[in-house]
Order: C-alpha cells, then structure tokens, then sequence
C-alpha cells in the first residue's frame, strides 16, 4: 500500500545473499519458519544501501559468518540474529537508531562493538547469550529510554570517546609504573 518493498523470506542454497537495493525492508515476522532465513547454509550476507529495517532475519543461520550491514539501516528489531554461534563480529551502521531486545540472541559475537552515538532505543538484552563482549557507548551512563539491562552479561564502558588516554600510576613506594594508553577514557578512584 505505502510501496514498502519487504524481503519476507527466502528459499534456495545460495551461500552468499547479496539483499538488493531495492528492498526497504527485512521481516522475518510473518515468514511460516520463523525467520527470513530459517536455518540455511547462508555463510555471507550483503545488505545494500536503502534498507532502513530488518526484524527476524537469521534464524539459526549456523554457518552464517558475515554480515555486512548498510548506512542506511535504522532500526534492528528483536531476533535479527538468532542462535548465529559462527558470528563473531559485526560493525553497526552509524545511522542506527534502534536497537530492539535480543537482536544478537545467542550469538558468537565476541571482542568489542561501538554503539553508534545515533542509538536512542536499546531494548531488553539486546546481546543476551553473547559473552566476552566489550560494549563502547558514547553517553556517560546508560540512557534512560534504554533498557537497563540492555547489554546481558557482557562489560560496558560508558563515556568512550574513540581517542587514546595515556594514565601514569605510581607504587606505593613513589616508584612510577609504565605508561598504561587506552582507547577508553577511564574514571579512576581517588588515591587514599
């Protein structure tokens, strides 16, 4: 009715999927499976530019190791990437605005994700089941339109900023130890 173009669902074995420009939309929501798709032998996803949704999307995709993701996308709803143990990483698009509960449900995903500084929604566990993560977020605390437990299990620093700290401690003793440089800007205790 609006000329919305969805991708609902897919059928074939092809292992790389390049999803075209002309599709608006990724919605598993209404496919019979449960997921755009439903465990297929999809190694390698392409999304061009254009697509502003995506909800439902890899269901139990276990070969499924790269997805790359367009400026475009706004939104992720829940269950984008479902039970995906062979994803390890993801970058997310700078334009991303939100965030539905458990978009990376029992995924791979390990290391660090930078949470672009457009996110204004974060729902319930959105990484809930991926562990070793390092969650950068720019605000200094959890926003509140965010869910608080938006991040599962995993680590989250708050006030990342993307540029090196150099932090100089000393002993006891007065004795200096090296120079710890970090990409995180660190809120230290102060000294007793």
């Amino acid at each position: 009715e609006d000329g919305t173009v969805y991708l609902m669902g897919y059928v074939g074995f092809d292992t790389e999927i390049p999803i075209p420009a002309y599709v608006d939309a990724i919605n598993g929501e209404f496919f019979y499976a449960g997921g755009v798709f439903y465990n297929s032998d999809v190694t390698k996803v392409t999304v061009s530019e254009g697509v502003e949704y995506m909800g439902g999307v890899f269901v139990e995709c276990e070969y499924l190791t790269e997805v790359v993701l367009p400026n475009s996308l706004k939104v992720m709803d829940g269950y984008c990437f479902y039970y995906c143990d062979a994803l390890t990483t993801i970058d997310l698009p700078d334009a991303l605005e939100e965030l539905a509960g458990r978009v990376f449900y029992y995924c791979g995903i390990s290391g660090e994700i930078v949470i672009p500084e457009t996110v204004t929604y974060a729902g319930y566990n959105v990484f809930y089941g991926s562990s070793n993560l390092l969650l950068l977020v720019t605000p200094t605390e959890c926003p509140s339109a965010w869910d608080s437990d938006w991040a599962g299990s995993n680590s989250v620093i708050y006030g990342y900023d993307g540029a090196e700290h150099t932090y100089t401690f000393e002993t006891n003793g007065g004795a200096a130890i090296d120079p710890i440089t970090t990409k995180y800007a660190v809120t230290l205790p102060t000294p007793v």
